[in-house]
């Protein structure tokens, strides 16, 4: 009896052991499971992360290249976004050298035209012929080069503003509406400083201010606008 008391208790203890055994084998294949499903996950996430890093530079690149081309303008359309020194800075850059002497050499010879006309209208000739050349003919003409050079100037200035020296096209020599512009910019206030600083005879442009402002519109509206055109037709 007690034999088999002994052997029971021996098979009990194995039977134990062995569900000891099978529970700690689980418990294993379970957590090398888990550790294998964790590292393929940080795989994945491993690649996703490299997939974004390769395609980010890409992204970028892009984006800068876009915005360099916004903001390489030719036609100005950025200008506003700029400084008042550097708009300044591309419009001389962009004028055409050509066009502003051009324009200079219109103006002076119109002011010395103007001069030349009021000077046969008002001086007196000798009994030889010839007329008196006097101190105040030489004030008068030196101040017709001061007032020729204050216009070449405003005008260079308007065309700046206006952007009338820069090329856009083959018909860009002659724009009459352009011109006009230009004229109605500069001109009064090349009338203006003609007669507060006293530049040539003071009725050269008429009795009064505002009639030497109308002549002044008129007879530099229709030079500029003859002398382009004739610089248009030979340039062709």
């Amino acid at each position: 009896a007690t034999l088999k008391r002994r052997m029971r208790s021996l098979n009990i203890v194995a039977v134990l052991g062995l569900l000891l055994t099978s529970s700690e084998i689980a418990v294993e294949s379970f957590t090398i499971s888990s550790v294998v499903r964790s590292n393929s996950a940080c795989s994945i996430g491993l690649c996703r992360d490299a997939k974004l890093s390769i395609t980010t530079p890409t992204t970028t690149t892009t984006t800068q290249l876009l915005s360099q081309n916004n903001n390489n303008n030719d036609n100005g359309d950025g200008d506003r976004k700029n400084s008042p020194l550097e708009w300044a800075a591309k419009r001389v850059k962009k004028a055409d050298p050509l066009g502003i002497s051009r324009d200079a050499i219109l103006c002076a010879a119109f002011v010395f035209g103007r001069f030349w006309i009021y000077e046969k209208f008002h001086s007196y000739s000798t009994e030889f012929g010839m007329q008196d050349i006097g101190m105040q003919d030489v004030v008068y003409l030196s101040g017709t080069l001061s007032s020729a050079s204050v216009l070449a100037i405003y005008w260079t200035i308007a065309g700046y503003l206006t952007q009338s020296f820069e090329t856009r096209s083959q018909n860009s020599d002659y724009n009459p509406l352009q011109i006009l512009v230009n004229v109605a910019v500069c001109c009064p206030v090349w009338i203006a400083t003609e007669h507060a600083l006293r530049f040539g005879p003071s009725d050269i442009g008429g009795a009064t201010l505002s009639v030497s402002v109308v002549t002044g519109f008129a007879g530099l509206g229709s030079a500029m606008l003859l002398g382009r055109f004739a610089f248009a037709k030979m340039s062709k």
